[in-house]
């Protein structure tokens, strides 16, 4: 009898930020009769001697190093390795709770599952998470069952309020490796197809008599941004449609119309368009990834089918501005759900007192004013609290400053912004910065490529990255900044100077265009 009751199969690449926290909940499981194989996926930082490490001090611990190939061929790689009864799989920037494998084998043997899923929690800072149960109480699926259990994972069925009724990651789950090894089943890549799990639960799936889910919250899917499976790549539309037809193909006996595939599909897009409009790139750029998306010939197939009124009234919405390929609106819906109601309210009251500033406090008498300077600037500093996105204590404001709506504008504290200056809506300015009147930092250039055509009708391209100003700066009167440009700490710009580049930190620099005068150290 095989006394590896679980192989724990973890993929590793670009994580050892987070690879001890992983490995220290999986190697202090309640469950002892366990395997951890860490995959290193051809790993650039320290995780290959990470894995190493590991090895040498608990013999429970595999390693494989392998040349890079996504996640799901890593996966793969363990399983070809894994002797347990069951298998896991871990993203090695997540955690479990430490009595999870012992919880799901104790299912999984006293109700003869060939698979067991819990629920799982995401964390998107210590103190905030989403909890996500998969039921209330033990529940099973027999052979009866499993073709409905299958399209559950891929989908929600039309006019339901959820996009799923089921998670369909692999990693809140055990698996019997004997029928995996039987019917050769194995993960595609997640570098042609935009998921690598979903084929896999549903071959599994197809395979098995009977699997249960247990109510216990046990995995932790942690949103650290930059790992494995938590980024964004404009060619996701393309595994997206070939995910779309692969599951088409797969369920076509259990759902003729592919209904599921195609919500997952429009779920899929849908998610990705909210994720392109938060990008730091321009609102060009954007539109034009939306345009892109939303001109796919693939709608033809989808909307004749699948009735955007199939959905509740919010994806209804998106859903049917895409199926009328109305970019624009599709850019400015999914800027609207990306907002809850609290940033809702906020954005609201910030643009009330936008009104109030530009309309009476910025004209109010200078801060240096002898008769009423102090109170003047409070007035000023009071509505841009409730507009820039960070404003320090003690800051200044003068009369007449301008700043767009100001909405990503920061400023620290002790930092001024002088009288008639000009500065773009996302500028980070530091603690300390004395800023002269009349300073003006460009927002964005005018397009003048075609001869034939007016300037004045070209348009303008916006800074993609904003102009920073770091700590203890001198910005003298009637400078020039072009956009986008980082001033270091404690630089001095002399009066007068147009700064088209970077300044480094502790520099004085004057002219047109601004050159270094010398280094104050």
């Amino acid at each position: 009898m095989n006394d590896i009751k679980i192989s724990i199969i973890v993929p590793i690449y670009n994580v050892e930020k987070y690879l001890d926290r992983c490995m220290d909940s999986l190697l202090n499981q309640t469950l002892k009769d366990i395997e951890i194989i860490m995959v290193d996926d051809g790993s650039p930082d320290n995780c290959p001697q990470m894995c190493d490490e590991y090895a040498k001090k608990d013999n429970r611990v595999k390693v494989v190093h392998k040349e890079n190939g996504g996640l799901g061929y890593a996966r793969n790689s363990g399983l070809d390795v894994a002797t347990g009864e069951y298998v896991a799989f871990v993203d090695s920037d997540d955690y479990v709770d430490l009595g999870m494998y012992e919880k799901l084998y104790k299912a999984a043997e006293e109700n003869n599952n060939e698979a067991v899923f819990c629920g799982f929690k995401k964390e998107f800072s210590p103190n905030r998470f989403i909890e996500c149960k998969e039921c209330d109480t033990y529940t099973e699926y027999a052979s009866d069952k499993m073709n409905e259990l299958v399209l559950d994972f891929i989908a929600a069925p039309p006019h339901c309020k959820s996009e799923y009724i089921h998670d369909m990651s692999v990693w809140h789950s055990i698996y019997k490796r004997s029928i995996i090894e039987e019917n050769n089943i194995r993960f595609i890549s997640e570098r042609d197809y935009a998921s690598e799990d979903i084929p896999f639960q549903i071959d599994f799936l197809k395979c098995c008599k009977k699997v249960g889910f247990i109510p216990d919250i046990f995995y932790v899917y942690c949103y650290n941004g930059g790992s494995l499976t938590k980024s964004f790549k404009p060619e996701k539309f393309k595994k997206i449609q070939a995910l779309y037809y692969l599951l088409k193909e797969r369920t076509l006996e259990n759902d003729k119309d592919s209904l599921r595939a195609k919500r997952l599909f429009i779920g899929y897009v849908r998610a990705m368009i909210r994720l392109i409009v938060t990008l730091e790139i321009t609102k060009a750029q954007k539109l034009e990834y939306i345009r892109n998306i939303i001109i796919s010939n693939i709608w033809n197939e989808i909307k004749p089918i699948y009735n955007a009124s199939f959905l509740p009234i919010h994806q209804r919405i998106m859903t049917s501005l895409i199926y009328k390929r109305k970019s624009k609106s599709v850019y400015i819906y999914a800027k609207l759900m990306n907002m809850n109601l609290a940033s809702i309210l906020k954005q609201m009251g910030g643009v009330i007192f936008l009104i109030l500033y530009y309309a009476f406090a910025s004209h109010l008498p200078s801060s240096y004013s002898p008769f009423g300077g102090r109170l003047f600037n409070a007035l000023r500093v009071f509505c841009c609290r409730r507009i820039f996105k960070f404003c320090g204590k003690k800051v200044n404001i003068d009369r007449h400053a301008y700043f767009g709506n100001g909405r990503y504008l920061e400023i620290g504290d002790y930092s001024s912004i002088g009288e008639n200056s000009v500065v773009p809506k996302d500028t980070i300015i530091g603690k300390y910065v004395m800023m002269a009147p009349e300073v003006h930092i460009v927002a964005n250039n005018h397009t003048f490529s075609d001869i034939e055509k007016p300037m004045c009708f070209q348009g303008s391209i916006e800074g993609v990255t904003p102009t920073i100003i770091d700590d203890d700066c001198w910005i003298g009167v009637r400078v020039i900044l072009t956009p986008g440009h980082h001033i270091g700490k404690g630089c001095i710009l002399a009066a007068g100077a147009v700064v088209t580049k970077d300044v480094e930190p502790y520099s004085i620099v004057g002219g047109n265009p601004a050159k270094l005068i010398r280094k104050r150290k």
